[in-house]
């Protein structure tokens, strides 16, 4: 894992501490997906990694080659449902799809690309498969995780009903997991 962020971040070529904040943030997320994917049946702990690791490369790459991208990045970067339309208008595409060619570039699996792809996108979850699903929902679980933790909350599902009940209910159903399942995990 170590030497995948290492290249990464070679691969990426940005030293800034923005980047490197962004990277890091990523490289965390990746960790505690997978943590999550080993407590719960049927979830790839590698591919979970992967999708965390990898997810928000595409923000990166965006913001390094286009110098208008920036007012777009915060939202990019904070919010979970995005709706990546002003990004698509404005560049002709957006994060999500950079993201996944750049994990497809990388030789990444096909669920790995394709979760990077609609990690912002919960209507496109129909459309996707078991597997894919549940890597979204090990993603949007994992930065909920970190954020809770960061944020100085107690108990992570104190802050799960405060901020958005409907999806992580949806997560639950997701991983297959109940509530009770989820406040157990990573706690």
């Amino acid at each position: 894992d170590l030497v995948i962020f290492t290249l990464l971040k070679i691969e990426l070529g940005n030293n800034s501490t923005d980047f490197n904040a962004i990277l890091d943030d990523c490289h965390l997320v990746g960790q505690v997906a997978r943590q999550l994917a080993r407590q719960i049946p049927d979830c790839n702990g590698r591919d979970a990694f992967i999708v965390g690791l990898f997810h928000d490369c595409g923000v990166m790459l965006m913001d390094s080659y286009f110098k208008e991208y920036e007012p777009f990045k915060a939202d990019a970067l904070s919010r979970y449902l995005y709706d990546t339309s002003a990004e698509n208008e404005a560049f002709g595409c957006d994060h999500c799809l950079v993201g996944l060619l750049f994990a497809e570039l990388w030789k990444q699996r096909t669920v790995v690309a394709e979760t990077i792809y609609i990690h912002h996108t919960a209507k496109l979850l129909e459309s996707v498969g078991d597997e894919v699903r549940r890597l979204w929902g090990l993603l949007c679980f994992a930065k909920h995780c970190i954020h809770s933790c960061v944020e100085g909350h107690q108990r992570f599902l104190d802050y799960r009903v405060a901020q958005n009940p409907a999806l992580f209910s949806r997560i639950g159903a997701i991983l297959n997991v109940g509530e009770s399942d989820l406040d157990g995990i990573g706690g």
